[in-house]
């Protein structure tokens, strides 16, 4: 039996962003400022010549698909099931996204998943390999600042800062899809 995928989410292609600075201005414009872009790791993406965007408007229905959808047992897909991951898709009448398509579920989509990789023709990039998008939560991370007086004594532990939040970034196509999560981790895939 064939299995069903729900819609998750819906988003319109061809916006006429292309630019990094275009989909930062699109997170302003959505009320997003607060998710941020892995832009070390990103920006060669939007500067490749393989960052095509789409010319005409279009909606398209996005599914998340984990690997235990499509059969897989355990917790990620290895570097050797990835053919028979997208096979068993695409029998299931799903489609690689577009490139533009991470970004703008970044931009137009209301609640991220904890973790989110784009199914998509991977990019080669240089100093990167063949990478596709990615969408992650960080965990929020706790610093702390030591206040230190004059003789070098701490006063006290000082502020902490909470670095977590949803991070557009990119992933190595060919690494295992693992990182020491107790839950399968979706990729986002068309719906024909």
């Amino acid at each position: 039996m064939t299995p069903v995928f729900p819609t998750w989410t819906k988003v319109i292609l061809g916006t006429g962003s292309k630019t990094l600075e275009d989909f930062q201005r699109d997170l302003r414009d959505a009320g997003r400022e607060h998710r941020d872009i892995n832009e070390s790791c990103v920006i060669p993406i939007f500067r490749s010549s393989k960052f095509i965007m789409l010319t005409e408007r279009i909606e398209v229905s996005i599914v998340k698909v984990e690997p235990k959808d499509l059969g897989f047992k355990g917790h990620w897909v290895d570097k050797e099931d990835l053919p028979e991951f997208f096979e068993r898709a695409f029998d299931c009448g799903l489609e690689i996204c577009p490139i533009e398509t991470g970004p703008q579920i970044y931009v137009q989509a209301g609640d991220l998943p904890e973790w989110l990789t784009i199914a998509m023709e991977p990019i080669k990039i240089r100093d990167y390999g063949r990478v596709v998008f990615d969408i992650t939560h960080r965990p929020p991370q706790r610093e702390y600042y030591e206040g230190y007086s004059r003789d070098e004594k701490p006063l006290d532990d000082g502020p902490i800062v909470d670095y977590g939040g949803p991070l557009l970034t990119i992933e190595g196509y060919y690494k295992n899809y693992r990182r020491g999560t107790s839950t399968n981790h979706p990729f986002a895939f068309i719906k024909k």
